[in-house]
């Protein structure tokens, strides 16, 4: 009788163990993904990644804001779509771009704009600084959510860091 005792207490507990881990293994795989939400994506603040691109990127020349007249650099920029550039003497293609959209449904319109300032930018340097072109075929051309930062440098690996 003890022996019958002990064995269904032994198996009892087996299956106790059992549960325990197959709960732990469950909790194992479900925890990492609570936090995630299907198709999310960190929203990041344009101008202030501009800002660190500036202040933080070696350029060759002293990159300065155009104001206002910074979309007529942008070819068929979508409507309410906003531009900041900043740009040397000229001498050099270094620049940032940053393209702020109303609605990130015109992000393929606006993409298109900054690819014909780049074409642009590449004619313009073919014909009087052709040293120019390898920096201007480099370009960073980084899209997220309503912005998009152009940015032309030597220093393109410091920029893709920050």
């Amino acid at each position: 009788m003890i022996c019958v005792d002990v064995f269904c207490e032994s198996v009892i507990n087996v299956k106790k163990f059992v549960k325990s881990v197959c709960f732990l293994l469950a909790l194992c795989v479900v925890l990492p993904l609570a936090g995630c939400k299907q198709g999310e994506t960190k929203e990041y603040d344009g101008p202030a990644l501009v800002q660190s691109i500036l202040s933080q990127v070696q350029f060759a020349d002293t990159l300065e804001s155009v104001g206002d007249g910074a979309a007529l650099y942008f070819p068929e920029l979508p409507e309410n779509a906003k531009a900041e550039l900043y740009m040397g003497s000229g001498y050099f293609a270094d620049e940032v771009a940053l393209i702020t959209l109303a609605d990130t449904g015109d992000r393929k319109a606006a993409r298109e704009s900054v690819d014909k300032h780049l074409e642009q930018i590449r004619s313009s340097f073919a014909n009087y600084i052709p040293e120019e072109l390898p920096k201007i075929d480099d370009a960073l051309v980084w899209e997220q959510g309503k912005f998009i930062i152009l940015c032309i440098t030597d220093d393109i690996a410091d920029v893709k860091t920050i």
